[in-house]
Parts: C-alpha cells; sequence; structure tokens
C-alpha cells in the first residue's frame, strides 16, 4: 500500500521537474523560431533587389556588367547576412540535443534524489529514523486490532522503544507504547509514559483512562483515596469507557454493593460490543441479588423517628428536534443530568441517535457512574441534550446543545422538556 509519505514524494520531483525541463523547452523552441523568421526575411528582400536589377537592365539603366557586378555583390550580401543565423541555427539544434542527451542524465537525477532521500529518513541518516517511524507507525495504525501472541507484542514495544529514542518528542509513539506496556503487563512502565503524557494534555480522555487503570492495576488492583480522584475526572473526561466502569464495578462488588456493581456493569454493556460485552453479560447474569433485599430489610427497621425518604429519584426527559434543524441521522444524542453544586461529572447519561428524535428517556439512580455521585445524592440538577458531532461523550465545538433550567429535586418524578436548535 502506497503511503501519502511516498505519494507526496513523487509529486514533488514532478513539480521540480516541471521548473526545469518547461523552461528549457521554451527556450529552445523560441529561439529556434526566431531564426527562422529572420532568415525568411532576408530572403525575401533578396529577391526584390534582384528584380529591381533586372527592371533596370531591360530599361537600359546599366549594362549588363553592372548587372552581374550587383547581383554578385547582393549574393555576398545575402551569405554574410546568413553565417550568423546558420550558426545560431546550429547552436539551436546544439540545445535541442544537449536537451535529448540530458534526458538520461534527468531521470538518472530523480532517481539518485530518490535514493538520496530515503537514505536520509533511514537509521543511518541525519533525520534518525524518521521513515523507519513512519512505517512502524503506520503498521502499528492499520492492525492495531489484529490479535497478537505475546513474543509479538514484546517485539512491537522493543521497536516503539527504539523508535522512542530517536525521537523522544513523538507522542503518538509515546501513546502505542503505554498502551503495549499495559497490555504486557509493565505497569510501572506504562505509569511512566502516560504520567507527563496527561499532565501535559489535561482534557485528552484517553490519556486520563490510560493512566486511571494503569495506576489501579499497579497498586494491585486496590482503590486508594487518590485514585478515586484520578478515577472521577477520567470517568468525566470519558464516561463511555469501559475498562473504567468495569473496574468501578468489580470494586463495588467487593466491598459488597451488588446493587451498584450491576449499575456499573450495566453501564459498561451499554458501550462494550462483540467479546467484550459478551463477557460482561455473563457477569451481570452470576452476580447475586441478595444485596437487594439486605438494603429494603435496612430500610423497613429504619426508626420512626428518621426524617420520611423520598422514593426513588426519576427525572423524565422528553427531547425534540426543531424542523428547520437539519442533521444527520447517525449522529448521537446524549441526555445527561449534572449537579448545580457538585462534580462535573454526570450524575446519569443516556445515549441515543438523531434518528430517534423526538423521544422520552428516564434518568434515575441507577444511572450513576460513581459511588456517592447520582440523582439520589443531590437535590439540584440542570438537564443538558446534546448531539456530538465527533460520537465522543467529550463535547465539541461544532456541537448542538440545550440545557435546562435548575431542577428542584423535592418529589420522587419530575419531568422536563428539552429542544434541540
Amino acid at each position: 500500500m502506497i503511503s501519502l509519505f511516498w505519494l507526496s514524494a513523487v509529486g514533488l520531483l514532478l513539480i521540480a521537474s516541471i521548473f526545469v525541463v518547461l523552461p528549457l523547452w521554451w527556450s529552445v523552441k523560441r529561439e529556434g523560431e526566431g531564426v527562422l523568421a529572420q532568415a525568411e526575411g532576408n530572403l525575401q528582400l533578396h529577391e526584390e533587389r534582384l528584380q529591381e536589377l533586372g527592371q533596370a537592365l531591360s530599361a537600359g539603366e546599366i549594362t549588363e556588367a553592372e548587372y552581374s557586378g550587383q547581383v554578385e555583390d547582393q549574393s555576398l550580401v545575402l551569405l554574410e547576412d546568413a553565417g550568423p543565423l546558420l550558426a545560431g541555427d546550429e547552436a539551436a539544434r546544439g540545445v535541442q540535443g544537449a536537451s535529448r542527451g540530458s534526458k538520461p542524465v534527468f531521470v538518472m537525477g530523480l532517481i539518485f534524489l530518490a535514493l538520496a532521500s530515503t537514505v536520509w529518513f533511514s537509521d543511518a541518516g541525519w533525520s534518525q529514523g524518521a521513515l523507519t517511524e513512519l512505517t512502524f507507525t503506520e503498521s502499528l495504525q492499520q492492525n492495531r486490532d489484529v490479535p497478537r501472541s505475546k513474543a509479538e507484542l514484546e517485539e512491537m514495544a522493543s521497536g516503539l522503544e527504539a523508535i522512542r529514542a530517536l525521537s523522544p518528542d513523538n507522542e503518538q509513539v509515546g501513546f502505542y507504547l503505554g498502551q503495549l506496556q499495559l497490555t504486557l503487563g509493565d505497569f510501572d512502565r506504562a505509569v511512566e509514559i502516560f504520567t507527563p503524557l496527561a499532565e501535559r494534555y489535561p482534557e485528552d480522555g484517553d490519556l486520563a483512562v490510560a493512566l486511571a487503570e494503569s495506576r489501579y492495576l499497579q497498586q494491585g488492583r486496590q482503590l486508594t483515596q487518590d485514585l478515586n480522584v484520578l478515577f472521577e475526572r477520567a470517568v468525566n473526561l470519558k464516561p463511555n469507557s469501559v475498562s473504567l466502569l468495569e473496574i468501578l464495578g468489580m470494586e463495588a462488588f467487593k466491598r459488597g454493593d451488588t446493587v451498584r456493581a450491576k449499575r456499573f456493569f450495566e453501564r459498561a454493556l451499554t458501550f462494550a460490543d462483540g467479546e467484550r460485552a459478551k463477557l460482561i453479560a455473563t457477569v451481570l447474569e452470576g452476580l447475586p441479588a441478595a444485596s437487594v433485599s439486605v438494603e429494603t430489610d435496612q430500610l423497613a427497621g429504619a426508626s420512626q423517628d428518621d426524617k420520611p425518604m423520598l422514593g426513588p429519584r426519576r427525572v423524565r426527559v422528553t427531547v425534540s428536534k426543531d424542523p428547520a434543524l437539519d442533521v444527520n441521522p447517525a449522529l448521537t444524542v446524549y441526555i445527561f443530568a449534572k449537579a448545580v453544586s457538585g462534580p462535573p461529572m454526570p450524575l446519569a447519561v443516556v445515549k441515543r441517535k438523531v434518528a430517534d428524535l423526538p423521544l422520552q428517556v428516564v434518568l434515575d439512580e441507577s444511572m450513576a457512574m460513581m459511588a456517592g455521585f447520582s440523582i439520589a445524592d443531590f437535590d439540584q440538577i440542570i438537564v443538558t441534550a446534546r448531539i456530538s458531532e465527533t460520537g465522543l461523550a467529550t463535547p465539541s465545538l461544532e456541537d448542538r446543545s440545550v440545557e435546562s433550567a435548575a431542577i428542584q429535586l423535592d418529589q420522587s418524578e419530575v419531568g422536563v422538556a428539552l429542544v434541540l436548535r
């Protein structure tokens, strides 16, 4: 497969050849046309002079001897005028011959330039392996989803380490290398790579997720207090991260909170596909339901003096689109709730398509992404509907969105209508 690099190189060579060959051909053509025009003009003047001499001889104005002498003089003048022209014509033919002879030289020059460029961008050249880096990263991107053995992954990691040593500022290579080290189980190395990248790009959701997962695995799968903060930020930047939702589900299960674990795994299943989705579905089927009755018993045994509690909070959201709004039906629509005074991360999220509009969805406590951050934990929320041009949860400048006023959750269920314009 011809890469953009080689197409660009060939294109630049062709453009350069135009600036050399075209001016040379044009100058030779103009010189040849000028020589021919001047020769025709001199010959026409010579013929006119011979006609005048013939008329003078017939009229008796000059003698036969004078006529012959002047004809000879005119012939000499014509030859003298033709001398430089003949020399110029020979020079033009020489230039044409040189141009024809320069074709092999030109072709050899192109070949030499291509070889010199290849050497220049190779590991031995002054560019320090830019060509190797290009081909390696292109191959990695094209085959990133192809299953590989551990030996192949280790070989790829070694290649990326070598490239990164030559180009330490190449952040794309660094990100791929960190992912490979995470896959291979070298969590210390993954954290070492992802930490400066995440600091440099604090709003990048993929980097935040990669660092949170690496730190979690590095600490022996323990969700410590400092990691809680990191996870909150990662989930806020990328709420559809299947790996983070799985980790949060496992942590809730380890604490015995089966209900919350089920919520996390159900949310992960929403965004997962393929074999990953099948695995999550299997985990959900195996989760026990005992903790539901435990929570019910605890609520039933609560003191009668306690403050009465509301039932499960639900926000029924109706989302429609202005008829004048013309957008791609395949674009993603996110409907989510956030606390008025609280963390920036959504308390509940639903993902749909523009083609589904108008629609009605329910945001409830089961959609919480982290413990203690659900609709049940905040009394005032704002509901937003956003059409994502990129398909990602992270907003972009091209997105269209509408949000509600502050909603007071002083009853079990409230309703809100949003119109996207």
